[in-house]
């Protein structure tokens, strides 16, 4: 449970109900209450990423809420302990007209990788994904290995002859 966040509670976590009358601040004798309770104001980036996970591609408009919450955020609450809890694929991403999710370094942003097979991240999400750490176009050790097997079905011959 979370201190009151209508953006924590839309994204479908349990957060303290509060009266309108008075809004919730951190900075009053009820917030600071609350903080002493030790309850927490966000949740963790683990958090946030397993949520995406929950929701997967059956949810995909819960999905975009909670990772783009996440890169929002990311500088403010979540910048120190990010790179170590990105252990589960999250990142909604076509390849080949397959739709799945991702790491953040096993997709781009830009679509033109996409006819080589890469996995492109929806363009809803291309701002959010780039704050997550996803690149625009592969490297040229990335593309190399690709192009060459493109080649080789392409043109057989020529690489035998090579």
């Amino acid at each position: 449970m979370f201190v009151p966040d209508q953006s924590l509670f839309e994204l479908g976590f349990f957060t303290l109900e509060w009266s309108e009358k008075k809004a919730y601040k951190t900075s009053n004798p009820e917030g600071r209450f609350l903080h002493q309770l030790g309850v927490p104001e966000h949740p963790s980036a683990a958090e946030i990423i397993d949520l995406t996970v929950q929701f997967g591609l059956k949810n995909r408009a819960s999905l975009a809420k909670a990772i783009e919450y996440l890169a929002a955020h990311l500088d403010t609450l979540y910048a120190a302990e990010y790179t170590s809890t990105v252990k589960r694929e999250f990142l909604p991403a076509d390849s080949r007209g397959i739709t799945k999710l991702k790491y953040p370094g096993s997709c781009f942003t830009a679509h033109t990788p996409a006819c080589m097979g890469f996995a492109v991240v929806d363009s809803d999400l291309s701002s959010a994904a780039t704050k997550l750490g996803v690149r625009d176009h592969p490297s040229a050790d990335e593309i190399l290995p690709r192009a060459r097997i493109i080649f080789e079905k392409e043109f057989p011959k020529t690489v035998e002859e090579i």
